[in-house]
């Protein structure tokens, strides 16, 4: 019997991440101590406009992405772990947004770490059938205390490690537990379910290095803003992978349920 999440719980992170980044205080943000120019910033390329409630328009609602798949696996009411996956996407969207709205590092340190917890929601949930029930507790519990813990070492200039190296790191292992996912479907199919994850994922990838001062995707003014970019097609592959996985053990749980693709039975 699963664990079940209400759909409303869904409809409630939405109404939060709508007040957390149209509402604010209405104020203008503080400028960052490490910001030697408040007109730009190296790491990413749109404009900031501390002078406004949200000072990153384009890279702070992008963040709704996360948000939509996070609603649509809860809409789904998945057991246990593909809950917290659903949780863990919809929380990131309400730090991701603050951070991009404000630019401040405490909403930094949060976004930070509940990147991480995301991440490791999905090898959760992929490893669920491998794991007893008693463990299915603690891995649902884990990555949110990881990411909790970051945050709060990071807000206290406790975290040093480097984050870019260390998400990469964790997208690997995922990678590694959707790869050994996809042998348990057919050929054409597991193809199919590979090219869905791997093009959004790329794209992504194209977009986030691409972005910041001096490279190749940045224009601070650009209608269309490569980081906003990397949040739509991040959350697009997340999307797709938590399908795969679904879909491997828990058809019902997919997002996008595929009757005719279900691995093979022994």
């Amino acid at each position: 019997m699963h664990n079940r999440l209400p759909w409303w719980s869904g409809a409630l992170a939405l109404m939060a991440a709508i007040a957390l980044t149209t509402v604010a205080d209405g104020k203008p943000w503080p400028i960052p101590p490490d910001f030697h120019d408040a007109h730009w910033r190296p790491d990413q390329c749109e404009a900031p406009r501390f002078d406004h409630a949200v000072v990153e328009f384009q890279n702070t609602w992008s963040n709704l992405a996360y948000l939509a798949v996070g609603l649509l696996i809860l809409y789904r009411r998945p057991g246990l772990l593909g809950a917290m996956a659903g949780v863990n996407l919809c929380i990131v969207s309400l730090f991701s947004g603050w951070y991009h709205a404000s630019l401040q590092p405490l909403a930094q340190a949060y976004d930070v770490g509940w990147i991480y917890a995301v991440i490791l929601s999905m090898c959760a949930y992929g490893v669920r059938r491998r794991v007893s029930r008693s463990a299915t507790v603690a891995l649902a519990i884990l990555p949110a205390a990881i990411g909790l813990t970051v945050s709060f070492l990071k807000a206290n200039g406790a975290w040093r490690a480097d984050s870019t190296k260390l998400t990469l790191g964790l997208l690997a292992v995922l990678a590694v537990i959707v790869g050994r996912t996809l042998l348990d479907f057919d050929p054409k199919p597991r193809a199919l379910f590979a090219c869905a994850i791997a093009m959004p994922a790329l794209l992504s990838a194209v977009f986030r290095f691409g972005d910041g001062r001096g490279h190749f995707l940045c224009d601070p003014t650009a209608a269309l803003q490569a980081h906003a970019l990397w949040h739509l097609f991040g959350a697009l592959a997340l999307a797709m992978t938590y399908n795969v996985l679904a879909l491997a053990g828990d058809p019902c749980e997919a997002i996008l349920p595929a009757h005719s693709a279900h691995p093979p039975t022994e």
